[in-house]
């Protein structure tokens, strides 16, 4: 099967459809987890496990160099950016972060990690107070 470039639109509807799927997906989840362990986001750090696991999964045997699965772009984009991008965005920062890692730049890889936490949860807060 012969690989093809997509036109841009294309790969927005793709990564569309994926997002809405991942979105149900963690929606899902965090119904479930909620009615099990309720009172603490089990859904959230469930979803933030399973995404990041699986990004990292798929990413590595289906990545450009060809590890295992010589996977279309097109599904790349729907799972990768469009799930799992809407399953958790977490799973990018995670893989991004270890690909950091790997790639031995250290310093760039706590910085990540350090402003992401301090940042997000300063946004968070700041969200809220702006909101009162």
């Amino acid at each position: 099967m012969a690989i093809t470039q997509e036109p841009l639109w294309r790969s927005f509807l793709w990564v569309a459809l994926g997002g809405g799927l991942g979105s149900m997906g963690r929606f899902a989840v965090s119904i479930l987890m909620g009615k099990w362990v309720p009172g603490f986001p089990l859904g959230t750090l469930v979803v933030n496990i399973l995404g990041s696991f699986g990004i990292a999964y798929l990413s590595y045997r289906s990545g450009a160099d060809g590890k295992e699965w010589a996977l279309n772009p097109v599904w790349r984009h729907l799972a990768l950016v469009g799930f799992f991008g809407g399953f958790t965005t977490f799973s990018s920062f995670s893989l991004q972060t270890i690909e950091l890692i790997q790639k031995d730049r250290l310093p760039a890889a706590a910085l990540n990690i350090t402003l992401s936490l301090v940042c997000c949860l300063l946004g968070a807060w700041a969200g809220i107070q702006t909101a009162r």
